[in-house]
């Protein structure tokens, strides 16, 4: 069985449609193997959602490793001025996301990427939970390319759960950024945001 992060062609197909309401609207997600959390909508994604409503969300915002789209959409449902991108390394879970963009009346330019090796812009909001079994330095990695991509007072927010290394997490981003903050926690789960611009991330 290969990871969510990778594109494994030999998997058998297992379709599945997810049925998730919220604020008046009923969100249909369709979802196959080799994508994270194919059977229900993962948790850590629903307490980012959860966070991420409460903030001042407009502009160019990026779902980065988006999965099948989730975050992405129900931001943007909620937020609909915004001007979505999706990306993720994983083509199965590129061809879900646009299927569910389009099942929810969502418009996204999705990407297929690793990283930012397919992106060049910036961004106002990018938004990460993030690869926890591909390994410390891939997670690191990626939270500097983000960090790169934002434009000025731009934020970069992440969800992690205390056991993945949330501490390390945020120590990293404390060492790479101008401002790093906890701005929410719920049952373990830790959000961080962070900005290139000084004192920006707490205030």
């Amino acid at each position: 069985m290969g990871h969510y992060f990778e594109n494994d062609e030999k998997l058998k197909p297992d379709k599945k449609e997810i049925g998730y309401s919220l604020d008046g609207y009923l969100f249909r997600f369709f979802t196959d193997s080799g994508v994270f959390s194919k059977d229900e909508l993962d948790k850590f994604s629903l307490v980012f959602i959860d966070c991420l409503k409460k903030l001042p969300i407009s502009g160019d915002v990026l779902d980065l490793g988006c999965g099948y789209g989730i975050i992405g959409i129900i931001i943007s449902r909620h937020f609909p001025e915004v001007s979505l991108y999706q990306s993720d390394i994983n083509k199965s879970a590129v061809e879900l996301t646009k299927k569910n963009c389009l099942a929810n009346n969502i418009d996204s330019a999705v990407i297929l990427s690793d990283g930012f090796s397919e992106i060049d812009n910036c961004f106002d909001w990018i938004f990460l939970n993030p690869p926890i079994h591909a390994g410390k330095q891939v997670m690191f990695n990626l939270y500097s390319q983000a960090l790169s991509h934002l434009n000025k007072n731009g934020k970069f927010l992440i969800v992690i759960h205390k056991k993945h290394g949330a501490q390390s997490t945020l120590n990293e981003l404390k060492s790479i950024c101008q401002s790093a903050a906890s701005i929410y926690k719920k049952k373990g789960l830790y959000v961080f945001m962070c900005s290139n611009d000084k004192y920006d991330a707490e205030h």
